[in-house]
């Protein structure tokens, strides 16, 4: 048996929207209208943290090879070199190089890639700083040729 709210009450569509709803925001709002109600679901996009998380874990995990593995792949890249030199690299030979080549690249992130993010953000500033100086001076000469 149904209410007396639910007998006098109208039937309500219910609308779902995402429209409205902030990236990052984990917020839920229902609204409850004579015409509809609606619900604001959160957006999980997260971009660039995510990558610099994955870039961070990559690091760290890369960062725990011991040196005699290091050796050891550098070994296996000038051997599989030699083959390539030679003209004798198989498909195989080919795909295991292309792998050591990865992994030696990850190690070598993994020591030096922190110092080389620090400097790229460090040249993304001064380019900014470039192109402020730029549009300060452009907006100083037309001032000047306007007197």
């Amino acid at each position: 048996m149904r209410s007396a709210a639910a007998q006098t009450a109208p039937a309500e569509a219910t609308n779902y929207s995402t429209a409205d709803a902030s990236p990052g925001k984990a917020e839920a709002r229902v609204s409850n209208t004579s015409e509809a109600s609606s619900v604001r679901l959160p957006s999980f996009e997260y971009g660039d943290a995510w990558a610099a998380s994955a870039r961070r874990a990559g690091r760290l995990n890369a960062s725990h090879i011991s040196e005699a593995e290091w050796q050891s792949l550098l070994a296996e890249r000038q051997r599989l070199l030699d083959l390539k030199f030679e003209g004798n690299l198989s498909k195989q030979d080919q795909r295991r190089l292309e792998y050591v080549r990865w992994s030696l690249d990850r190690i070598e992130d993994a020591k030096h890639g922190e110092q080389l993010d620090r400097l790229d953000t460090a040249v993304a500033r001064y380019e900014e700083l470039r192109q402020d100086i730029a549009s300060l001076v452009e907006n100083l000469d037309s001032f000047r040729r306007r007197r």
